[in-house]
C-alpha cells in the first residue's frame, strides 16, 4: 500500500523518550485513521516494560490480557507479539514498539488494510532495509 504513512523513531535500546514519543504518533494517527494495534516482540513481561512508562500501568495490564482498551477520542487499541500478530492484522493503525526488520515486514506485508504506521526500533540498524523501501518519516524525539 504506497499511501501508507510510515514514520520511523530511531531508537537505539530502552529509550524511554523515544517510545513515550512513538505511543504519542500512534494515538494520534488513530485519531485521525480509526483502531489501531500496538505491536511488540513479545508479552513477556509486558507491563514492566517501556509499554507501561508510555500508556500507565493500567492500559498495560489491561492490554496484556488481551483486553481492548477505549481512547478517550473513541478508538480501540489492542496488544500484540510475534506470537499472536496473526490476530490483530486488520487494524488501521501499528505501533511497531522494538520493531525488528520481521516485525516491519510483517506489517508491510499481511495488514492490507493499515493506514499508517509508526516504528520504534530497538538495535540501531533493524529499519535500515525498510527506510530504504519506503523512505519513512523519521520523527525527532529529543
Amino acid at each position: 500500500m504506497s499511501n501508507r504513512e510510515r514514520y520511523l523513531l530511531k531508537a537505539i535500546g530502552d529509550d524511554h523518550q523515544a517510545t513515550i514519543a512513538g505511543v504519542a504518533k500512534f494515538f494520534e494517527l488513530c485519531k485521525k485513521y480509526g483502531d489501531g494495534v500496538i505491536y511488540v516482540p513479545t508479552m513477556q513481561h509486558v507491563e514492566s516494560t517501556l509499554l507501561a512508562t508510555a500508556v500507565g500501568e493500567q492500559i498495560t495490564k489491561a492490554l496484556a490480557k488481551h483486553q481492548p482498551v477505549t481512547l478517550p477520542t473513541g478508538q480501540r487499541i489492542d496488544l500484540c507479539s510475534n506470537r499472536t500478530f496473526k490476530n490483530y492484522k486488520r487494524g488501521s493503525v501499528y505501533a511497531v514498539l522494538w520493531a525488528t526488520p520481521d516485525m516491519i515486514e510483517a506489517i508491510e506485508k499481511e495488514t492490507h488494510g493499515c493506514k499508517a504506521m509508526v516504528v520504534v526500533t530497538w538495535l540501531e540498524n533493524d529499519a535500515d532495509a525498510w527506510i530504504s523501501s519506503q523512505n519513512p518519516t523519521q520523527l525527532i524525539w529529543k
